[in-house]
C-alpha cells in the first residue's frame, strides 16, 4: 500500500500558543483575561476553521476588475474572493479596530486589540492591512479636531455594526515610495468651493476601502505644482458603488499578498475634505504611520508563529529513520533557533503595543513618548526582517514539501516578505531611528531601558549573559561618541546599528519575562529562548568603514 504523508495541521492559535497565554498572565489583569477569553477562543475557531477552510477551497483565488460594461461604459467594478469578504466580516464581528477605542479598557486597549489581531492575522488573507490603515485613519481623525469628519467617519471606522467601514492611505506615486516630498497629486478648488484631487497614485492597497486619507499638493496659481502638502479625506464611492471621478488603471501583480486588492488609480477630480489645514500633511498623517507599523510588527510575529506551529506539527508526523523528525537533534536545533527568534520579536512587539496604549491614555512622559517613537520604528524594522527570514528558513525544514505550491507553505514565505516593505523598508526605518536616537537624549533612553530591564533579572544562569549585554551597550555608546558627527558613516551603519539595538532591547525584555515565567510558572523555556537568541548574535559589533561599501556598490574604483 502506498505511503501517504499526513499533512501538518493548523491548530487553534490561542489554545496551542503557550507563549501568548503565559504572556497574557504576565501583563494583562486577571479580570480582563476572564472577560475576553471567550472572544479569543471564538476568534481562534473562526480563523482556523472558517477562514482557513475558505483559503483551502480555492487557494488561487484573486481579485479582478471589470473595466467596462457590455455597452462600453467605464465601470471599474472590483471583484474580491469569498475569503476576502469573510475576513472582513470576521474583523467586523470581533471589533478588531474598535477595541483600541474602547474607553473602559484604558491603557490595556491596545494589548487586548493586538492579542486579537495576533490570532486573526495569519488566516485573514492580509485583511489585517486595511484594518491597520483603518485604525491609523481613525487615529488621525480623532486627533484632528475636525468636527464633521469626526462625527461622520469615526463611528463607522471604529464600530462593529453593519455600517462598519475600512479606510486606506493613498500616498505612493511613481516619484517615490517613502520619499513623500516628490508627490505630484494636486488638490484644487472647483467653482463651488469644493476641493477635488487630480493625479496618479501608483500603489493603493485595499482599493475596496470605504474611505481614505490622501496626500496632495494644494494648488496655488503663483506656484503651480509646488504647493504645500496637505492631508485630505475622501470617500471614493457613491452609495450605489460607483466611483467618484476615479479610474482603476490596473491591479498590481505582486510577489505575495495576492488576495489583497492593490490598485494603480487615476484621480480625475475626486471630492475631498482637508483633514487639518492646507499644509503640514506629513505631520498630520504621522500617527497613521505609527499605528500601521505597530500592526505590521504584530502581524509579522503572528506569521512566524503560524509557520513554526506548522513545522512543529510536521516534525511530530514526519518519520525519518523510524522516528519522528522532531526527535532528531539537527531538526531540534534548527526549529529551536527559529522559536527563539520569534519569541524575542513577540516581546518587542507587545511591549510596543503596551506602551502605545499607555501613550494614548496620556500615561507617558515626554521622554517615554520619545522612547515609544524609537521603539515603534525599530520594532517594525526588526520583526519585518525576522518574518521573511524565519519563514524562508521554515520552507527548508519541510524539505521538498515546502517547495510545493499547493501546500500553502511557499505562500507563507512570499506573504511574509511584505513586512519589511510595508510602511517603510529596513534602510528607511533605520535612518529614521538613528536620526531620532541622536535627538532628545534618545540613546541614553534606549540603553537605560535595557539596563533597567536587566536589573530585574537575577536568575544565576543569566549572569554571564547580562554582563555581555551591559558590555554590548557600552560598546555602542563608545562607538557613537566617536562617530556620532560622521553623518555618512551613521547612514551607512544605520541598518546594522538599529538591528543591534533592537536585538538587545528584545533580549532584555525576553530575560525579564523569562525571570517571571521561571518564578511564577516554573517554566525554563523563556530563559532558554533568550539564551539561544543571544547565542546567535555577534559577540562584537563591528560596523566597519564606509569606503568598502561605496566601492562595492558602484563597482568602480578610482
Amino acid at each position: 500500500m502506498q505511503f501517504i504523508q499526513p499533512a501538518p495541521e493548523t491548530k487553534h492559535p490561542y489554545l496551542d500558543d503557550r507563549l501568548l497565554r503565559s504572556w497574557m498572565r504576565y501583563r494583562i489583569p486577571a479580570g480582563l483575561r476572564s472577560q475576553y477569553k471567550a472572544s479569543w477562543l471564538s476568534l481562534g475557531e473562526a480563523a482556523t476553521h472558517h477562514l482557513h477552510a475558505l483559503q483551502q477551497e480555492n487557494p488561487k483565488a484573486e481579485p479582478s476588475v471589470t473595466h467596462f460594461d457590455p455597452w462600453g461604459q467605464r465601470i471599474d467594478r472590483l471583484h474580491t474572493p469569498p475569503l476576502w469578504q469573510a475576513a472582513r466580516e470576521v474583523a467586523r464581528e470581533y471589533n478588531l479596530v474598535g477595541l483600541a477605542y474602547t474607553p473602559e479598557l484604558g491603557v490595556y486597549g491596545r494589548l487586548i486589540q493586538m492579542s486579537h489581531v495576533y490570532l486573526y492575522a495569519p488566516h485573514s488573507a492580509f485583511f489585517a492591512c486595511p484594518l491597520a490603515m483603518t485604525d491609523g485613519v481613525a487615529t488621525v481623525l480623532q486627533r484632528s479636531g475636525h468636527p464633521t469628519l469626526t462625527r461622520r467617519a469615526l463611528p463607522r471606522l471604529t464600530g462593529h455594526h453593519d455600517d462598519f467601514w475600512t479606510a486606506g492611505q493613498w500616498m505612493t506615486e511613481t516619484t517615490g515610495g517613502s520619499d513623500l516630498s516628490g508627490l505630484q497629486t494636486q488638490a484644487r478648488l472647483d467653482e463651488r468651493g469644493l476641493w477635488r484631487l487630480y493625479g496618479h497614485k501608483w500603489f493603493v492597497s485595499a482599493i475596496d476601502s470605504d474611505a481614505a486619507l490622501v496626500l496632495a499638493r494644494v494648488h496655488k496659481e503663483q506656484s503651480p505644482g509646488n504647493g504645500p502638502l496637505a492631508a485630505f479625506y475622501v470617500e471614493p464611492r457613491k452609495k450605489d458603488g460607483r466611483w467618484r471621478n476615479l479610474e482603476i488603471l490596473r491591479l498590481k501583480d505582486k510577489l505575495g499578498t495576492r488576495v489583497l486588492p492593490t490598485a494603480e488609480v487615476r484621480l480625475n477630480g475626486v471630492p475631498a475634505e482637508p483633514v487639518k489645514g492646507l499644509d503640514h500633511g506629513i505631520r498630520t498623517i504621522a500617527p497613521l504611520l505609527n499605528v500601521s507599523r505597530l500592526w505590521n510588527s504584530i502581524c509579522a510575529v503572528a506569521s512566524m508563529r503560524q509557520g513554526i506551529a506548522l513545522a512543529r506539527d510536521w516534525g511530530n508526523k514526519r518519520l525519518v529513520g523510524g522516528q519522528p523528525l522532531l526527535e532528531w537533534p539537527a531538526f531540534q536545533r534548527s526549529l529551536g533557533r527559529l522559536q527563539a527568534e520569534y519569541e524575542m520579536g513577540f516581546h518587542l512587539s507587545f511591549y510596543a503595543a503596551e506602551m502605545t496604549g499607555q501613550s494614548e491614555c496620556g500615561k507617558l512622559s515626554g521622554e517615554e513618548n520619545h522612547l515609544l517613537r524609537l521603539l515603534i520604528t525599530a520594532t517594525k524594522m526588526f520583526t519585518g526582517k525576522q518574518a521573511w527570514q524565519v519563514n524562508t528558513q521554515l520552507i527548508e525544514l519541510f524539505g521538498g514539501a515546502g517547495y510545493v505550491e499547493n501546500t500553502g507553505l511557499p505562500q507563507l514565505a512570499r506573504d511574509a516578505r511584505v513586512f519589511s516593505i510595508w510602511e517603510g523598508t529596513s534602510d528607511v526605518l533605520a535612518l529614521d531611528f538613528v536620526q531620532q536616537l541622536m535627538r532628545k537624549d534618545g540613546l541614553n533612553l534606549w540603553l537605560q531601558t535595557i539596563l533597567t530591564n536587566l536589573g530585574e533579572v537575577h536568575a544565576p544562569a543569566t549572569e554571564t549573559l547580562k554582563q555581555w549585554m551591559i558590555g554590548a551597550c557600552q560598546e555602542i555608546r563608545l562607538w557613537l561618541d566617536r562617530n556620532g558627527n560622521d553623518l555618512a558613516l551613521l547612514q551607512a551603519c544605520a541598518n546594522d546599528l538599529t538591528t543591534r539595538l533592537a536585538a538587545l532591547m528584545a533580549l532584555s525584555l525576553g530575560l525579564q519575562y523569562g525571570q517571571w515565567a521561571h518564578e511564577r510558572e516554573s517554566d525554563p523555556r523563556p530563559l532558554l529562548a533568550a539564551e539561544v537568541f543571544a547565542a546567535g548574535l555577534p559577540k562584537k559589533w563591528q560596523p566597519g568603514k564606509l569606503n568598502p561599501y561605496k566601492i562595492l556598490a558602484s563597482d568602480i574604483y578610482t
